[in-house]
């Protein structure tokens, strides 16, 4: 009879090591609660290589005054 590996994936390192390989400067190094580094993803570093260098959008209402 085969064992089962009763252990489940760490879904968050896959995804931290996928955003690694597309965007290799968007990660950073963070200590954990027990002091350990530990890699992490530097989430405004993300947003400008995602956004470029394209402003958000908004919408905006331009107001004349007629006299």
């Amino acid at each position: 009879m085969e064992k089962l590996n009763m252990q489940t994936t760490d879904v968050v390192d896959e995804n931290i090591k996928r955003i690694g390989e597309m965007f290799p400067n968007c990660l950073t190094e963070v200590k954990d609660e027990k002091g350990r580094p530990q890699v992490a993803i530097d989430f405004d570093q993300l947003r400008q290589r995602i956004m470029g260098s394209h402003p958000r959008l908004s919408i905006g209402y331009a107001v004349s005054e007629i006299g």
